[in-house]
């Protein structure tokens, strides 16, 4: 009932490791057409374990083995548009059973965008674009932001515009 209230969550950093029930409650709340963004990075290896338990439904997950970018490689897909390059250090590779590779590094996907019936959600392997120092060095990183939140909200009624 608390995730009814939003149209867009974003993950980061997880405090624990989650249920099957709480992973297919996130699935049931994507699949009804909201949307989600998560992230990870490295914090001593409890991070991937711990953001696995909560994707599982979804059919992603982060693989072990650190990678450092930049992410530079695009597929073309609506969260590329204006993307050329954003800041990838010490995060996973990411697999998805179904899904787009958006974004990779080093020829390893590190971004997928996924659909489930009605939502969509967006699996991106670290942490550094969410921080403010990487927003002022990379204006790319406002951009791959509008078009995440474009991308992975209600298509009939969020919108995001720079």
């Amino acid at each position: 009932d608390a995730l009814a209230l939003f149209d867009i969550l974003i993950v980061d950093n997880l405090p624990r490791e989650y249920t099957t029930t709480e992973a297919e409650t996130l699935r049931a709340f994507v699949a009804e057409g909201h949307g989600l963004i998560a992230m990870t990075g490295h914090n001593g290896a409890t991070d991937r374990p711990r953001a696995n338990t909560l994707l599982a439904e979804l059919g992603a997950s982060y693989d072990e083995g650190l990678i450092d970018g930049p992410a530079d490689s695009w597929a073309t897909h609506p969260i590329s548009e204006g993307v050329s390059s954003v800041t990838f250090l010490g995060g996973y590779h990411v697999t998805a059973a179904t899904g787009v590779d958006v974004a990779q590094v080093a020829g390893r996907s590190v971004g997928m965008a996924l659909e489930i019936e009605m939502g969509r959600a967006f699996v991106w392997g670290d942490e550094w674009i969410q921080y403010d120092s990487e927003w002022s060095a990379m204006p790319m990183i406002t951009q791959l932001w509008s078009n995440l939140v474009n991308w992975v909200g209600p298509q009939d009624r969020c919108m995001v515009l720079l």
